[in-house]
């Protein structure tokens, strides 16, 4: 049976007549689509057949944005006065996300190619992540804004990675390269600060040592100075005591003697006591200042 030939997009009686300022009506889309590819079909291919078909279907896929993006154009280009294109795409039935991407191909068709920086055939081979990419970093959004000509440079000095190069842009406002650099910097100043903040903890705790070190030895030796007063103020004492009792004896042997012999003795015991009590109180004087 001979398949039904699909229906041509009707118009609508309310379309604008030649001569006429009337927008013309939204064209209704033929809603008939081509048969999906049926498992049994590829069941009975060869394995370089799939292979094949596969390449041909990504490539016929991966190119679909970027007609959409010129119809887009187009499209904006032929508005009437008053439309605006969001709601006629809409309103015709096509989904927001399409004409959301469909947008942001264009503009980016627009930036590079209807401004000669590139060639429409260059645009031709972009894939949808290169869109994005070049969207992104020609937005207000992006770390560092480029302009068509800058992002022109960068897919021409890394055709093979321009996509990553211009992300890297967006997210950090340099290159890889830059960012690589930029990082290492960062990572050698890391470890020079870890470095540094060792070599100063092992200094403060040496310098801590040390002067803990140095107060144990000023307090050994305070100590032993502490120790030799104390001998020193208790030999005065015992030197004191001794003199005291000796000045005791002499006052008491003085009003015991009676004859001149013992008065004189007295006398002199007191002298020497006297003497010794004045030694015992220098002594006893320098122990304490000691």
């Amino acid at each position: 049976m001979a398949k039904p030939t699909p229906a041509a997009p009707v118009k609508s009686p309310s379309a604008a007549t030649p001569g006429t300022s009337k927008p013309a009506a939204t064209p209704v889309a033929n809603t008939v689509n081509a048969p999906a590819l049926k498992l049994a079909d590829v069941t009975a291919m060869s394995q370089s057949e799939r292979i094949a078909l596969f390449q041909a279907k990504d490539v016929a896929a991966g190119r679909i944005f970027i007609d959409l993006g010129k119809l887009y154009t187009g499209i904006e280009a032929g508005l009437g006065k008053g439309e605006q294109i969001f709601p006629l795409l809409i309103k015709s039935g096509i989904r927001k996300g399409s004409v959301s991407n469909a947008s942001q191909t264009s503009r980016v068709f627009k930036e590079m190619v209807v401004t000669k920086t590139i060639t429409e055939a260059a645009f031709d081979n972009f894939r949808w992540g290169d869109i994005c990419a070049m969207n992104r970093v020609m937005s207000g959004a992006s770390k560092k804004k480029l302009t068509a000509a800058e992002t022109a440079k960068i897919i021409a000095s890394s055709p093979k990675r321009f996509d990553e190069e211009l992300e890297s842009i967006f997210l950090t406002g340099c290159t890889m390269a830059e960012a690589d650099k930029l990082a290492e910097a960062e990572d050698k100043a890391a470890k020079k600060a870890a470095a540094d903040k060792i070599a100063a903890d092992k200094k403060a705790a040496a310098d801590k040592a040390a002067l803990e070190q140095q107060a144990a030895a000023n307090k050994a030796v305070a100590d032993a100075l502490a120790a030799k007063a104390a001998k020193e103020q208790e030999k005065a004492d015992k030197a004191a005591a001794v003199a005291k009792a000796a000045q005791d004896k002499a006052a008491a042997d003085a009003l015991a003697a009676k004859t001149q012999a013992e008065k004189k003795a007295a006398a002199d015991a007191k002298i020497e006591a006297d003497k010794a009590a004045a030694k015992a109180k220098t002594l006893q004087a320098k122990a304490k200042d000691d």
